[in-house]
């Protein structure tokens, strides 16, 4: 029965907007009003016009001030509130007011006499309806104000949705109440949800009720109101509520503020981010990388930050080690290679820039040297930019310190930095610590060492070994058949390939996995 009566508002609206827009004419890139029967109220000298009835928001660019100037007037054209403010929105008989100062905007309520009923003073100002406003601090708080600026609460309010049938919902602390059009407290702030159930009652959620016992005596020793509580290590445990998560110590003493997103990194730091800026806190919830930045990567040695300059690269401990900015960061063992000016060059753990950014890519590196691609060529260089192999056409794959691959189509050589060629194939490889396996178009498995010399590991059909891991203790794990067994530095099989899988034997024991069970 309420939907042709919601059809009609929607269609009211809609009728009301065309006819604010039909009220608008242009002349020069300027606007003016119409009257209803579509004569000039006022001349098109405004840059735009928010038409209403019978009030309409009028604004005008000032190039003495580099900023907008608003007033409001009548339908007669006549100005009911001068142009003395940055903008201005009509709330029925009330305008929410914004000037600019020196610290940015503020905002405020105002009568249609140009009579400050609310200071303009506030971060925000939002109508709540029936007659009721929402004023912001600078804390980031909220208070609820009567349409003739008297403040019915503190600013101790988080969250505040607009009135429903003279009721709000607000929000303390991550957790919902209920609030009266007077400021009267309705149901306190303790409920994780709140909904309008189908016969028009109110229906509130408590949150979870998380307990800390003795594990000898069960004893329970504290308790804590919160959706998700996630241990770290023995000194830290994220909470997470509606408000979002925080850094608790092992006591339950709350170590930071409330984040949207709040993560442990992998090393003893956490991520943060707010309003689409990250930082990172400390374990006991200080802060070692603010909110400013873009994006931010942590690694064992390295923090890499990212903001419109560019990446800037910091120790764990958050000192600036870079002296430039980057486009781009990659990290190789304890180098990191960069990109600059769209080329790339390497740092090491100091962050002094090694290698200059001169080279087109850097494909790979170990601890002292790097395969690059300079000026369309391949080459080979080490740490102090000495060639160990000049560029030339075909692309380099760095093997271990002594030995590197040509790579000519198909063909594989495999050279030391004199230029010897050791071994040349054109069949699949991979490159282990203790040389190369090579899978033969018959299905053989070789194992070829760093001098060329070639050992049969096993006599297989070309589809049967999918896998082959490196030795330990004399035994090799290959897959066969979707299966996992072990062959000796021989290649005999000496574990058949039974099991789900595997890991590596260490002190003459190897774990499986069979049927989803583990074993020995």
């Amino acid at each position: 029965m309420f939907r042709p009566f919601i059809l009609f508002i929607c269609l009211l609206s809609f009728l009301q907007s065309v006819a604010q827009e039909a009220r608008l004419y242009q002349e020069n890139q300027k606007w003016g009003l119409l009257s209803a029967d579509k004569k000039p109220v006022t001349k098109a000298i405004y840059d735009q016009i928010i038409p209403g009835i019978p009030y309409s928001i009028v604004k005008k660019y000032d190039p003495t001030t580099a900023r907008y100037a608003a007033g409001c007037i009548d339908a007669d054209g006549e100005f009911v509130i001068p142009m003395q403010y940055t903008d201005l929105r009509v709330e029925g008989m009330r305008l929410i007011a914004c000037q600019k100062n020196a610290g940015g905007f503020v905002y405020g309520v105002i009568t249609l006499k140009n009579e400050i009923v609310i200071p303009i003073s506030y971060k925000s100002i939002r109508s709540l309806g029936t007659l009721r406003f929402a004023a912001e601090n600078d804390a980031g708080k909220f208070a609820l104000f009567t349409e003739n600026g008297k403040a019915l609460t503190d600013f101790d309010i988080d969250k505040i949705a607009d009135f429903d049938k003279d009721v709000s919902i607000f929000e303390q602390q991550g957790l919902l109440g209920l609030l009266g059009r007077e400021g009267n407290i309705i149901a306190p702030a303790k409920y994780t949800d709140i909904q309008l159930n189908e016969r028009g009652e109110l229906v509130g959620q408590l949150p979870s009720e998380w307990k800390w016992m003795d594990a000898t005596t069960g004893q329970i020793k504290q308790t804590l109101l919160a959706q998700k509580v996630m241990l770290i290590n023995a000194q830290s445990l994220l909470v997470s509520n509606r408000k979002g998560t925080a850094l608790f110590s092992h006591d339950l003493k709350q170590q930071s503020d409330f984040y949207k997103h709040l993560n442990p990194s992998e090393i003893p730091h956490f991520f943060i981010a707010k309003n689409a800026m990250a930082g990172l806190l400390k374990e006991d919830g200080s802060t070692l990388m603010p909110l400013a930045f873009d994006s931010i990567v942590v690694t064992q040695h390295f923090i890499f930050a990212n903001n419109q300059q560019g990446w800037k690269i910091y120790s764990p401990q958050g000192k600036l080690l870079s002296e430039r900015n980057y486009q781009q960061v990659e990290v190789s063992d304890n180098l990191v290679h960069v990109k600059r000016k769209s080329f790339w060059g390497v740092l090491n753990e100091n962050g002094k820039e090694i290698i200059p950014c001169v080279y087109d890519s850097i494909l790979e590196s170990n601890d002292t040297q790097l395969s690059i691609r300079f000026k369309g060529g391949y080459g080979i260089i080490n740490l102090q930019e000495q060639w160990l192999v000049s560029p030339q056409h075909f692309p380099l794959v760095l093997v271990n310190h002594d030995r590197y691959m040509v790579k000519d189509g198909a063909l594989l050589t495999l050279k030391d930095f004199n230029n010897q060629v050791y071994y040349f194939t054109n069949n699949p490889i991979s490159i282990t610590t203790e040389g190369l396996l090579e899978k033969t178009s018959v299905g053989e498995l070789w194992q070829v060492s760093f001098t060329g010399i070639v050992t049969k590991l096993q006599q297989v059909g070309s589809t049967q070994v999918s896998k082959v891991e490196e030795e330990y203790e004399g035994y090799r794990a290959i897959r066969k058949d979707g299966k996992w067994g072990f062959v000796d530095a021989q290649g005999r099989l000496r574990i058949p390939n039974r099991y789900d899988k595997v890991q590596r034997f260490a002190e003459g024991l190897a774990p499986f996995s069979l049927r989803s069970k583990w074993g020995f």
